[in-house]
């Protein structure tokens, strides 16, 4: 919200070394992520959000 009332469009908002920075989207999704569904992290990920570990 206060990146929109700052007058920014086109960003998203992120944690970059411990501090909540602004991230332009194009650059965000300029690459595919390759995520393993058989990784710990995204096993964490389903936990944590109350999701079924089924695909």
């Amino acid at each position: 919200v206060h990146g929109a009332f700052a007058g920014y469009s086109g960003i998203t908002v992120g944690i970059c070394n411990t501090h909540y920075v602004y991230f332009p989207i194009p650059e965000v999704i300029a690459q595919p992520r390759v995520l393993d569904p058989n990784s710990r992290m995204w096993h964490r990920c389903l936990t944590s959000t109350g999701q079924p570990d089924f695909i």
